[in-house]
């Protein structure tokens, strides 16, 4: 390892994170289409304000269109803030496979909800434009008409507000650290913590397992029950188990040889950032599968 550069070393960890990644298709379209919209009222807005001698027509019905674009982005943006942990379009995804038992196929996956820093603060960034353009259009055309121009002021300050105050939770969330019982226990202790997978217990016919040498268990739902009559219908659900723990198995490995690695080289400026974004990967894994 030690023949290597830093950058090539990270770039080797966050190549084996990455392919644990999913892209969820249809929170890519909805993502594209958002920023096509945005794209769209703010070429309208800056058209609006290059070409002042714009038909009076054509610019009334520019006018309420970006707003009303505008209004949808921020009610979105607010509601999906409030419903969703993690409105990102790319998902952590362990393990996924399809089980034939007897007549029926099962299927099966762990996937976790991941944020990254900078897709947060670019939701807040668009969202913030969208008010700015939005307050700046009801200005022009309601100058006028007060209590409308009062009205929708007032409405997109309320969404706006509990929206970026949930971001910024999230941000902050996003930038603490990690559940301190995982970090001191598990994390920070991982020099004498490297087989701490391969001893375990099973308990209640994989329940859950319990780790022996930290007498910390796993959740519950993460393996498949295989208290079953039928002899091979248990074998696949045993094959199937233990595919599980391979694969954690071998996610903290490497995670153990990276925190080695980090915790004997000073790394600095991009390099950092990496290694920040390679282990906020790593734990998420980690707090997702013990219960502690």
């Amino acid at each position: 390892m030690h023949q290597k550069t830093k950058t090539e070393v990270r770039k080797f960890y966050y190549d084996f994170t990455k392919k644990y990644f999913v892209t969820s298709k249809p929170l890519l379209i909805l993502f594209i289409s958002d920023m096509m919209l945005f794209a769209a009222v703010c070429v309208s807005f800056f058209t609006k304000l290059a070409l002042p001698d714009m038909n009076e027509t054509a610019e009334s019905v520019l006018n309420y269109l970006i707003i009303i674009s505008s209004f949808y982005i921020l009610l979105k943006f607010t509601i999906t803030n409030f419903m969703y942990d993690s409105m990102y379009f790319k998902k952590i995804c362990i393990y996924q496979e399809n089980l034939e038992l007897k007549a029926m196929e099962v299927k099966t996956q762990r996937v976790i909800n991941y944020m990254p820093f900078q897709f947060v603060v670019l939701m807040i960034s668009l969202n913030i434009i969208v008010v700015v353009i939005l307050n700046f259009e009801v200005e022009l055309i309601f100058n006028s008409a007060t209590i409308v121009k009062v009205l929708v002021t007032t409405l997109s300050t309320l969404l706006l507000i509990p929206s970026f105050s949930t971001s910024l939770n999230k941000i902050s969330t996003i930038k603490s650290s990690v559940n301190n019982n995982y970090k001191l226990l598990i994390r920070d202790q991982f020099y004498a913590n490297k087989d701490f997978i391969k001893n375990h217990e099973v308990i209640n016919n994989y329940e859950f397992i319990e780790f022996t040498d930290l007498s910390v268990v796993s959740k519950k739902g993460l393996f498949l029950i295989t208290d079953v009559k039928d002899a091979k219908c248990k074998k696949v659900l045993l094959d199937h188990n233990l595919m599980v723990l391979d694969t954690y198995k071998e996610i903290w490995d490497k995670y153990t040889d990276f925190l080695e690695y980090i915790s004997q080289e000073k790394s600095k400026g991009r390099d950092r950032r990496l290694a920040f974004l390679i282990q906020r990967v790593f734990d998420s894994v980690f707090i997702d599968m013990l219960d502690i």
